[in-house]
């Protein structure tokens, strides 16, 4: 695990703030158990995407970090905002 955060975190310094880079560093962190890094990784995709699949997977990933740190509070927020925004791309039209 430690390789792929390290090859992540050199493409994010290689070109800086890519949402996708952001969630998998933040999911990479996750899985070595740095709960803190990977706060600040899904808070970045979230405060860089509005709406769409990688602000749907930040916010689900988020929530499963504040369970790992016991912020049961924040995850239910996550979590809910989650569901909506999932609830939301299903009912929106197909083109």
């Amino acid at each position: 695990m430690a390789d792929a955060i390290s090859e992540l975190k050199r493409a994010d310094a290689l070109q800086p703030a890519i949402s996708e880079t952001l969630l998998e560093l933040g999911r990479a962190y996750k899985s070595a158990e740095d709960a803190a890094a990977a706060e600040k990784c899904l808070k970045r995709v979230i405060a860089q995407e509005e709406s769409g699949a990688l602000a749907q997977a930040a916010h689900f990933q988020l929530a499963q970090t504040y369970r790992t740190l016991k912020r049961d509070a924040d995850a239910e927020r996550e979590l809910s905002l989650f569901r909506e925004m999932r609830r939301q791309s299903e009912s929106a039209p197909k083109p």
